[in-house]
């Protein structure tokens, strides 16, 4: 496995008061939907453990984030929306099966500030906002449900593509679209916007998160994940419209 080695700074190199401990820089790359609840968790890290590590988060599209680390960005940690960009890190020997973890998934919703629609033949004509399939899961998890109902090449020239996950929800919110297929537990943020139907989850692949871990040996990673993985963790990946595997 190739390992980045990264030096830590001189204030994350003394022991945290009274905890005996030696603390790191933890880097990790994550999924842009797991924002509001990973940034959540984070501060309850460093509460919990004395603020004894840095932890820096890249956020972005799961697929963007991946070819970064294929090029050598120096990542601890991997919080990705599928599991199929943890699965090319593993091949390409950048991450290993026992690294790896699968706790959390999500669901897709249709949203917009157009009127009720019932069926999606109907959104023919309108401006309709995905996730690139390319870069981002929720692209892909989109275009799978709308072959699978046999509505992609109907619609195709009405789609307006969106870098990542965040961005599908900025253009709904905005107005720049009429509709935009979301995750689920972006819900709770529309103001202007509202629900239109849930997304049929037989007609796709289940959205699950890839989890895994990069530095091996590095106390402060290893510490992190094993947080993040946890109940406390859990619980608030719950909170924001999360579902946790069983």
């Amino acid at each position: 496995m190739k390992r980045f080695k990264r030096g830590v700074t001189l204030g994350a190199a003394f022991l945290a008061m009274g905890t005996g401990v030696l603390g790191e820089d933890i880097t990790i790359s994550a999924a842009i939907s797991l924002k509001e609840p990973l940034d959540e968790i984070i501060k309850k890290y460093k509460v919990e453990t004395g603020g004894v590590d840095e932890v820096f988060v890249n956020y972005g599209a799961s697929s963007a984030l991946r070819k970064q680390i294929e090029n050598g960005a120096p990542v601890d940690i991997v919080l990705f929306a599928d599991t199929i960009n943890v699965d090319k890190l593993e091949e390409e020997k950048l991450i290993e099966k026992e690294e790896r973890s699968e706790i959390l998934y999500n669901s897709l919703l249709l949203v917009g500030t157009g009127e009720k629609i019932g069926s999606l033949e109907e959104l023919k004509g309108k401006r309709v906002a995905i996730a690139d399939p390319d870069t981002a899961p929720l692209g892909r998890y989109t275009k799978e449900f709308l072959e699978n109902t046999g509505e992609y090449e109907k619609l195709k020239d009405d789609l307006i593509l969106a870098k990542n996950a965040k961005g599908v929800f900025n253009y709904v919110e905005s107005g720049d679209v009429d509709y935009g297929i979301i995750y689920k537990n972006e819900m709770k943020n529309l103001k202007n916007a509202k629900i239109i139907m849930e997304i049929d989850s037989s007609k796709h692949s289940k959205p699950i998160y890839g989890f895994g871990i990069l530095e091996e040996g590095k106390e402060g990673a290893n510490r992190f994940y094993d947080f993040v993985k946890g109940e406390k963790a859990k619980e608030i990946f719950i909170e924001n419209g999360f579902k946790t595997l069983e």
